[in-house]
């Protein structure tokens, strides 16, 4: 795992999920966690966090009302652009955001290892692009493997990040 170039942290890369649990619980109250990922496995956790929003979900998941859902049935209907937009303003109110990537929000093709009808390589990173320009974003993680290439992609455009 990787966790500083240098004097400067540029965020967590791992492939052990415990590592992404042990982050989400050090998370305090008024700041948020934005997840992509195919399903619910890292929301257990986020209990006490005030703006959760899950992105490029799959299937039918019961999801608590606190949480804003964007599966990816809604980001085809509402396009990937205005999808972004509603995860940026529901994070307004946070103090500061943490990012949590798991590489299952990528479709199979793409490489990811969840369930088919995720996210493309392009959308992936255009999302990440996005979210990578807004200000309160003071931690991130990405949950895969190493040595894919689009990982490595993903954190050239991921912001470096204080320790």
């Amino acid at each position: 795992r990787v966790l500083c170039s240098m004097a400067e942290c540029r965020g967590l890369i791992t492939s052990n999920q415990e590592d992404v649990l042990s982050l989400i619980e050090k998370i305090g109250l008024g700041n948020g966690v934005l997840i992509l990922c195919d399903d619910t496995r890292y929301l257990e956790k986020c209990t006490g966090v005030l703006y959760v929003s899950l992105f490029g979900s799959r299937g039918k998941l019961e999801i608590s009302k606190s949480v804003r859902n964007y599966p990816m049935d809604l980001i085809i209907e509402n396009g990937l652009c205005e999808s972004v937009l509603g995860i940026m303003e529901s994070m307004e109110n946070c103090s500061t955001i943490t990012l949590i990537v798991d590489i299952d929000v990528l479709d199979p093709a793409f490489g990811g290892s969840g369930t088919p009808g995720g996210l493309s390589s392009s959308e992936f990173l255009f999302v990440l692009k996005k979210i990578g320009m807004m200000r309160k974003l003071t931690q991130w993680v990405i949950a895969g493997d190493l040595e894919n290439a689009l990982v490595k992609t993903a954190v050239d455009l991921l912001p470096i990040v204080s320790a």
